[in-house]
Parts: structure tokens; sequence; C-alpha cells
């Protein structure tokens, strides 16, 4: 298969190898939506078939590499039935197309041939703010970024812009420009009560960058309460009868909630959570993005539920899978829950939706199911599981989680063999290191 990079355009090379396979009816719905195609919006969750007009949930550069991910995967089988070659002519690979080489030649056990060329192509791609706003909303931050640096000059006055753009740059971890870009906002002089909507606005995105993004001790915490508590008053001071100023208070005041979680004032945030749920209820029949702030504030009361161990936390989480039933996320929580609790009900069931959903983190499939294999006492399925979820995963922090469910089925002649995959950064290092010594003593 020869393939020739024509364009800038930062998923040209996965776009081409689908079209070269002739794999587009193929993709999921989700896949569909990255790569442009026509899709089908009905089988997404609420998060991923937002309109783009109010959008709750940004995206960040993970959300389109996990898709990445799977689609090598599902590519990689179609490559190896074909027995397939790739050869690549590009001036320049972008960084989510290195990515997916990276995973095609793992999965599929190729080698890619790239051949670097010095044939320059113009960056002719013209953007539009609508098409910048599209990017962002189906999650290709990557054509999304280079839309925002084209469009920044002509549009450096525009707060609607500013807005897009510092979220945009918090989510690639850019904290510095996104504040920057923030304030901006957040210093403007024009004071139309559109404005003001997106001042409340950015400085609800400055206060998540400062508690999320920045190093824990770095801003005080007293910073982000006050920018959130500003924004509320700004919300005050308008039409409060209107739908969007009624949704954007709430979203003020959930974001406040988390400064109270991290306050350890778990009572308080939960009261609010719970006041918050009923603000929203009544808007759900007269602005449909209402049922994803009820389903996203009921995800954050059962987080708030867990911490204060309140017995009925399950409830919640299972409350919000029922508000959004495409969600795969609500189900792995509550996956997960189960079988923390070593609680197998249903977990087959569970596990069956998650792979009718087609969700694109089957790391977590493999290794839940891998535990529910071992609870039926199928060991060597429940091993070659949890080695499936280790080669699956791409996620370097999350490496020692899956290591551990390895060393803890393996023999111990095979310890050593793992062993020297753990890396000392992510979760689980000590666990790790603890069960390697165990497993060590029992030779």
């Amino acid at each position: 298969m020869q393939i020739t990079k024509s364009s800038n355009d930062e998923l040209d090379i996965i776009k081409s190898v689908v079209k070269k396979l002739g794999f587009e009816n193929n993709l999921t719905d989700l896949q569909k939506r990255l790569l442009q195609f026509e899709y089908n919006k009905n089988t997404l969750s609420m998060s991923n078939s937002q309109p783009i007009d109010g959008q709750l949930r940004y995206y960040d550069e993970n959300f389109g590499l996990d898709i990445l991910n799977h689609l090598a995967s599902m590519l990689s089988n179609k490559i190896i039935e074909e027995e397939d070659n790739i050869f690549i002519q590009y001036f320049e690979l972008s960084k989510p197309e290195l990515f997916f080489i990276e995973r095609i030649e793992l999965f599929s056990k190729i080698t890619v041939t790239l051949n670097p060329i010095n044939e320059y192509y113009e960056d002719n791609i013209i953007y539009s703010l609508s098409d910048m706003y599209n990017l962002m909303n189906i999650g290709d931050v990557w054509n999304a970024r280079r839309a925002a640096q084209k469009l920044y000059r002509k549009n450096r006055n525009n707060n609607d812009f500013l807005l897009h753009y510092g979220v945009l740059e918090a989510n690639f971890k850019n904290p510095l420009s996104a504040e920057s870009l923030l304030k901006q906002i957040i210093d403007s002089s024009e004071e139309s009560d559109e404005n003001k909507i997106l001042k409340a606005s950015a400085r609800y995105s400055l206060a998540m960058l400062y508690m999320r993004v920045f190093e824990r001790g770095i801003i005080p915490r007293e910073k982000p309460e006050k920018l959130l508590n500003e924004g509320y008053e700004i919300l005050n001071s308008l039409d409060s009868i209107k739908n969007d100023i009624l949704l954007n208070k709430v979203f003020n005041r959930n974001g406040y909630a988390l400064v109270l979680f991290e306050k350890r004032q778990l009572d308080t945030a939960e009261s609010l959570m719970r006041d918050l749920i009923l603000l929203a209820q009544p808007l759900v029949k007269k602005e449909p993005r209402a049922k994803l702030h009820v389903a996203v504030l009921t995800y954050n009361l059962f987080q708030v539920e867990e911490a204060q161990h309140n017995k009925d936390y399950m409830k919640t989480i299972i409350e919000a899978s029922r508000l959004d039933p495409n969600d795969g996320d609500y189900i792995f929580d509550i996956i997960r829950r189960k079988l923390q609790r070593e609680d197998f009900s249903d977990i087959e069931n569970l596990l069956s939706t998650i792979q009718k959903l087609k969700v694109p983190n089957l790391e977590y499939y493999y290794s839940y199911m891998s535990n529910y294999k071992l609870h039926l006492n199928k060991q060597q399925e429940a091993l070659e599981l949890a080695i499936k979820a280790y080669y699956y995963n791409w996620d370097h922090t999350k490496t020692n989680y899956f290591l551990y469910n390895i060393i803890a089925l393996v023999d111990t002649r095979q310890v050593e063999t793992w062993s020297q995959k753990v890396n000392h950064s992510g979760e689980y290092f000590s666990e790790v290191s603890q069960l390697l010594e165990e497993k060590s003593s029992e030779k």
C-alpha cells in the first residue's frame, strides 16, 4: 500500500489508510466523527454528540489518541488479512500520524516504511471560525489548533474566539498560553450582555486551568475560588430567566463544587450538587443540552458521595448511566466499583454493553474481563486478557497498573521478564514493586 501525504491536514495519512483499505463502513461512529465521515450521532453519548453552540465538555488530546489507538487495532486485522505492507511518502508527519503509525506497527507486527521527500506542500487550507469550533467539537484538537493559530491575527479582539482558543490551549496542557488568552477576555472593556457571559465563562475556564493543569501549589487555591465567585456575580447581574444564563450559573456552581471538594467540605459540596440538579432538571424539556448538565452533575454527586463513604453512591452512578446510557465511562465506573467490592453480579452484562457501545479505550474492557475470568477460576484466560490490556494501553502513566494485573497472575519464573517493564513514573509503582518482591520470594 503506497500513500503520499499531500496536505497539512494533521490526520491526512490516517484518512488515506482508511480509504485505501476500503474500511470506511467498518469504522465506529466515534471514528467516523473524528475523521469527518458521515456518522450516526444516535449511537454516541451526549458528551460525544453535543451541539457546537453551548458546548459543555471540550476534549483533550487523549480523547483523540484513544480513538486512533482503537482504529489502529481494527485496521491491523485488515492489514494482516491482506498481508499488505505500508509505504508512506511525506514532507512532514504530525503527532497523531506518528502515533497511529507506531500503533499500526505494534498491532500488525509489520514495519511501516517511511520515505521523507523534499517536495514542500503549501499550507493552503483556509479555516473559518466555524471550522475551528467544529474541529474542537469532534475532538480533532490538532487541526483545531492549526486553525486557531491561523485565525488569531484577525480575531485577537474577538472574545468568543479567545475563549475557545484558551480552552484548546488548556487541553493541550499549555497553561501559560491558555492563561494569557483567558485574561485578555477578563480584561476587555466591552460590557454587552454577550460579553459579560464570555467574561464569566473565561473566569470559569481560568479557575479550572489553575486547579487542573497548573502544578499544585503554584496557584493559591483562593484564586480559582475568587474567579468562580466573580463569574457568578456577573451572571447574577443578567436576566436569570433566560435558559442559557441559568445553565451558565449551574455550570459555574458545578465548578465551585470542585473547590469545596478539594477543601474536603464534602457535605456542603453534596448539598450544592443536589440543589444544582433540582435547578437544571426542569430545563431538560426546554433546552436539550440541560440533560447533559444533569448527567454530569449526577456523576459529580457520585464522586462526592464516594468520598463521603455514602452507601448510596452506587445508586447515583447507576442513575448517571441511566441518563446517558451510551456513555461508556459511566459503565466502566460501575464495573470498577463492583470489582472493588467483589460484587460480580451483572458484570458480564455490563462488559457486554461496553462491547456493543464500541468504546475506544478497550484496555479497561480487557482488564476488567480478566478480573471476571479470574473470579470464574479461568486463570489462563485471565492472564491472556491482562496481557492484551497491557499491549492495548498506549498511555505510559497507566503502564504500572496493567503490569500489576499481569504480575499478579504469572508464574514466579516469569516475574523477571515482566518486571523489566516496570517504570518509576505513574501510579501503582509501589504496589508493583511490592508484588515483585513477594513473587520473587516465592522462587
